[in-house]
């Protein structure tokens, strides 16, 4: 899933595996539109199959659009607009996305499967024309591809 996708289906996997449930899918999960306050890492990071996260700090739309929605809505005027920009400028780290900063580096197994694309520019619509990229290098999604003759 991307964005907003990957924020519902980790949501999913964390109440399939608080419930109980063994057989659980793998996931991918490229720019989650999730916070770090807001994902369950540590009972994730338990799962069999821990998902994949993906994620990149050229990520303008996590890093400018994403902290809007997680704060107060800001009055219409100059003092809101000048609350808005010092929310953004001090904003917390466990507030923002996933998809941004990666999954906290002290849970090796979601370190494991997680891939930082900082380094190719990747930015929040780039994620669909670097999918066969993306498949290619993840560890279970490219057991989807089909295999050269």
């Amino acid at each position: 899933g991307h964005s907003l996708g990957a924020r519902l289906a980790l949501k999913a996997l964390n109440q399939l595996y608080q419930a109980g449930e063994t057989c659980l899918p793998k996931l991918s999960a490229w720019a989650p539109a999730l916070s770090l306050s807001e994902m369950p890492c540590h009972s994730i990071a338990r799962l069999n199959a821990p998902p994949e996260i993906i994620y990149s700090r050229s990520d303008l739309v996590l890093k400018y659009i994403f902290p809007l929605g997680q704060g107060p809505k800001p009055q219409a005027n100059l003092l809101g607009g000048l609350s808005l920009i010092t929310m953004l400028w001090n904003y917390d780290e466990t507030k923002k996305a996933i998809g941004l900063i990666g999954p906290p580096k002290d849970l090796l197994p979601l370190g494991k499967f997680s891939q930082d694309l900082s380094d190719r520019s990747m930015t929040h619509l780039g994620y669909l024309p670097a999918a066969e990229y993306l498949f290619k290098e993840s560890p279970y999604l490219s057991q989807l591809m089909p295999q050269s003759i």
